[in-house]
């Protein structure tokens, strides 16, 4: 709770009653890069979907239905959780009766803004704009300090440290120390709260031997300072490189970060390296990939032209603010954001001279295909904004800041013009989306044999990185689409859950529900992204699959099959389809708080609008989108169940003005969880068939084993 107080010590001296601190970034992202991790750095909260508001008594979080049960395991007794989309979620707001409510306005849009000022007038309290992000300012005012130490100091460091996550650091302890070996270790306020070590192997290169931070100081760039401290240091006594191995994922994203790149893997080791000692910026630079028009399906050029044909014809350029639209736009991808292939940027098109300014840190000259992008700094953004105000810049009021609403003198406010063109895919983006799934397939069933075949004991943390080795044997594999969401028992019934050593089940381990729910995804080079979700029975090793299991499976893979199975008129929403995928559940007395599907973007944002299937989404489904089917069920404190696929919608074969889902997911569904006696003759020749055809996109690449395996675990 420090450093909640440390915030409302720096409210008071802005003379703000309460702050609102969104999970999303400056850029609307779902997904956001560490350094705008704002929401969990300041609460531990680390749902994708969430508001804080902090006020001079209370805490109060906003989320929704994925995230409530997370939020009560993260967080303690001093928050209050609301679902956000209960009828009276915002009567709470009337504890900020007097208050002026601070925000920050290059993250909190207009039409939030609107929002919360309506709130105001009806509860009594005033918004007010902050130029600073106070989370921000809070971090960078962590004065760190860093310093060589001793080898009692380092002893004594690495113990606490190991206490605190023994699982993380029991492969350093076996470790022998060769060579000599210095120690570097980072001060908070005059407390040593992390330390790292080198070892000095080879006369021009060192290797990190350890390196760790006191929880409680996670996400304050504590890991940073030492890495660029030690590498001052080490640079000055001659030495060129920075080496370090690692079998984690998290360590392996912290280095990336850190500048660090691949050598080698050995099975479960990453050997990476870090040259350029010297040359540690602060700034983050953005590395661009040109997306070929293979991949694309259409031209930078053939884009635009459809773009500028969407626009008012008063128009004189139109703002993009998301870094998905731009990239698509562009056909370029990045590494800026983790589990998105996206980049951090901003973009102006002017209609007239179809010239794009392009607002990103890049640290060297680009070429892409379109050659008519102009490129500044990403802090030149706003300044270039104040000098062309007087033009009629359209822009998405609903995602962009309030700042820039305000700065444009005559706005044009529609939505952003490529959200529906991107949602529609091409032939192209289909063809890779297609080949993604039969890789991602492949992956998939070898993690399914392997968890029925392994000796030993698993948990949902090795599970998870177990998974993600399978994904990378394939080549064209680029990163996970999302944190994997591995949960056992009890931890499958946390909608959105995230393993961490603390909460770490054992997979088939006594006194739970013997139900395992795995739901990941990934991004592959052939420009495909991936999202599935299956459920595995572990009763096969312990006991406890009760009735409830086979009733909650049954019904949820009824509501799959009934909604993947319909065929519905052009012109059909979402919301007139959602009820399909709850109905068998509905006549059990259960139900599901999230949406039954979502749209995924194309080498890119694994959740992507406008297209879903909810209670409340009115988009029409076209020809051609992407979208999820995945009806669940969540005994809280118990289990979690969902089913997931990812469909193209197509034009009926049969039927004139109807449209139907085609299955691109390509891994089989699990039948010993089914009560037959509630399944019909319908839905086993659907089911039957499914199966086949996935076994049959990925059993060139599966062992005999494999095959023969999947084939008896999908058999009906």
């Amino acid at each position: 709770m420090k450093r909640i107080k440390d915030l409302r010590n720096v409210m008071q001296s802005y003379k703000i009653d309460a702050y609102i601190i969104p999970s999303t970034d400056e850029w609307r992202n779902e997904y956001t890069p560490n350094h705008t991790k704002r929401l969990e750095w300041i609460s531990g909260f680390s749902g994708s979907s969430g508001i804080l508001i902090i006020t001079k008594k209370d805490l109060i979080l906003f989320t929704d239905s994925r995230y409530t049960a997370q939020a009560k395991v993260e967080l303690s007794t001093d928050f209050q959780i609301i679902d956000m989309h209960n009828a009276n979620a915002y009567e709470i707001m009337s504890r900020c009766k007097g208050y002026v409510v601070g925000y920050d306005h290059m993250i909190q849009t207009f039409n939030e803004i609107q929002h919360y000022e309506m709130l105001g007038k009806k509860f009594h309290f005033t918004m007010q704009a902050i130029d600073e992000n106070l989370v921000d300012l809070l971090v960078n005012t962590n004065l760190i300090e860093v310093e060589e130490i001793s080898e009692d100091i380092t002893s004594k460091l690495r113990q606490q440290i190991t206490k605190e996550a023994p699982e993380f650091f029991k492969n350093l302890e076996d470790k022998q120390q060769v060579g000599s070996c210095i120690s570097f270790g980072a001060k908070v306020n005059g407390e040593y709260i992390g330390v790292v070590s080198l070892l000095l192997e080879y006369k021009e290169n060192a290797h990190i031997y350890w390196i760790g931070i006191l929880s409680a100081f996670d996400r304050q760039g504590i890991g940073k300072s030492l890495i660029d401290f030690a590498a001052m240091v080490v640079s000055k006594r001659g030495i060129e490189t920075i080496t370090v191995d690692t079998p984690f994922q998290s360590a392996i994203d912290f280095f990336t970060a850190q500048g660090f790149t691949l050598l080698f893997d050995v099975q479960k080791m990453v050997y990476m390296i870090k040259n350029d000692l010297s040359n540690n910026k602060k700034i983050h630079y953005s590395e661009i990939q040109n997306l070929p028009i293979e991949l694309a399906g259409m031209s930078v050029e053939d884009k635009i032209n459809i773009v500028l044909d969407i626009l008012p014809t008063e128009c004189d350029g139109v703002i993009l603010t998301s870094p998905a639209s731009i990239c698509w736009l562009l056909n370029i991808r990045g590494n800026d954001i983790k589990y998105n292939p996206l980049l951090l940027c901003y973009a102006i098109l002017n209609v007239q001279s179809k010239i794009i300014q392009l607002f990103i840190n890049t640290s060297k000259s680009l070429e892409i295909s379109y050659k008519l992008v102009e490129f500044y700094p990403l802090d030149m953004f706003k300044k270039y904004i104040r000098q062309v105000n007087h033009l009629r810049l359209a822009f998405d009021k609903n995602n962009s800041s309030v700042w820039l609403a305000n700065n444009i003198d005559q706005p044009i406010n529609m939505g952003d013009p490529t959200v529906d063109l991107r949602a529609v895919k091409n032939a192209a983006e289909l063809h890779g989306l297609k080949q993604a799934h039969i890789y991602d397939g492949v992956a998939l069933c070898k993690f399914w044999f392997w968890l029925y075949n392994v000796n030993g004991t698993i948990d949902e943390i090795s599970a998870a990185a177990k998974l993600s080795e399978f994904r990378r044997m394939n080549p064209e594999f680029v990163e996970e689409s999302f944190g994997t969401i591995s949960g056992y028992g009890s931890n499958g019934a946390i909608v959105h859950y995230q393993s961490k050593e603390n909460t770490c089940k054992s997979i088939a381990s006594e006194g739970e529900d013997p139900i395992y729910l795995v739901d990941s995804g990934a991004h592959y080079s052939c420009a495909g992204t991936t999202d599935i979700t299956r459920v595995f029975n572990m009763g096969r090793f312990v006991e406890g699959i009760r009735d409830e299991h086979k009733t909650a499976y049954t019904a949820i893979l009824k509501g799959h099959i009934a909604l993947a199975r319909t065929v519905f008129p052009a012109g059909t929403n979402g919301s007139q389809l959602d009820a399909l995928a709850r109905y068998y559940l509905w006549h059990k007395g259960l139900d599901y708080g999230h949406g039954t599907g979502h749209g995924v973007g194309h080498f890119s944002s694994v959740h992507e609008g406008p297209q879903g299937i909810t209670r409340n989404n009115t988009v029409t489904l076209k020809e051609n989108m992407v979208i999820s089917i995945e009806p669940g069920y969540y005994k809280e404190g118990h289990f979690g169940m969902r089913i997931e696929n990812l469909y193209a919608v197509k034009k009926s074969l049969k039927l004139n003005g109807f449209l139907e889902f085609e299955i691109l997911t390509m891994v089989p569904i699990e039948t010993s969880l089914i009560d037959f006696d509630e399944i019909n003759k319908d839905e086993i020749e659907w089911l039957e068939n499914h199966n086949r055809v996935a076994i049959e996109a990925v059993r060139n690449k599966l062992t005999q084993d494999e095959l023969e395996f999947i084939i008896s675990n999908s058999a009906l």
